[in-house]
């Protein structure tokens, strides 16, 4: 009876220990030690082999920097997400996005998931630092609304662009918001809708992913 009891105990301690609410920065500190199994133990099953970009390197790269992890709220609506997030390379996979009910990542967003919303045009004004090796740039969006939609989508840019304004056509500001290089925007009212996004970076990651010298500026590779 009594070993039985502290199994049922020790069982229900585990389930405690596993379903406690979990934070950003616990994520972050897994994501940068690239501990797969503590951030597994903290995510949906069916995400079991979703964390193996933790453990090496890509193709071109992209991990070798480190990974981190960082929080996303939904500008309109609740859901929240963990963005685990590192320097982006020449054609490699980039920043990963999980829905998080607080206590385990629920689910996997694919970078291919449109949720309804489609890019149509971009035009944009682009001024160059070379001394500060910067690059700041004003993005007109043209978007479209193609199927069923959510509350949000999500916009991807490079991990070292941080976006500072977002309006709509009217000038209006537009809430967002942002973790590595992925930015989450609420869906506009209408099938066809515009944003404008204001962002700067640092582009110093020659032979990597962009870089400005005197005479030249590549701003991806």
């Amino acid at each position: 009876m009594g070993r039985a009891y502290n199994g049922v105990m020790i069982g229900a301690f585990l389930l405690a220990v596993l379903s406690r609410p979990v934070s950003v920065a616990e994520f972050d500190g897994w994501a940068q030690k690239r501990d797969v199994a503590a951030i597994s133990a903290h995510a949906d099953p069916s995400l079991a082999d979703k964390f193996n970009f933790l453990k090496g390197v890509g193709s071109f790269g992209v991990g070798r920097a480190g990974w981190r992890a960082d929080e996303i709220v939904e500008p309109v609506g609740e859901e929240r997400y963990v963005v685990f997030t590192t320097a982006l390379t020449t054609q490699d996979y980039g920043d990963q996005v999980f829905e998080w009910d607080g206590e385990k990542l629920t689910k996997m967003v694919h970078e291919r998931e449109t949720r309804g919303v489609e890019l149509r045009k971009a035009v944009m004004e682009i001024h160059f630092d070379v001394p500060q090796k910067s690059t700041s740039i004003s993005a007109k969006i043209d978007l479209e609304k193609t199927g069923a939609t959510e509350d949000s989508f999500f916009v991807r840019l490079g991990d070292n662009y941080k976006v500072s304004v977002a309006v709509d056509e009217q000038g209006s500001p537009v809430k967002f918001s942002q973790a590595g290089g992925v930015v989450c925007l609420p869906v506009g009212s209408s099938k066809e809708f515009s944003y404008t996004l204001v962002y700067s970076g640092v582009v110093n990651r020659p032979r990597f992913a962009g870089a400005i010298v005197d005479d030249e500026v590549m701003l991806t590779n």
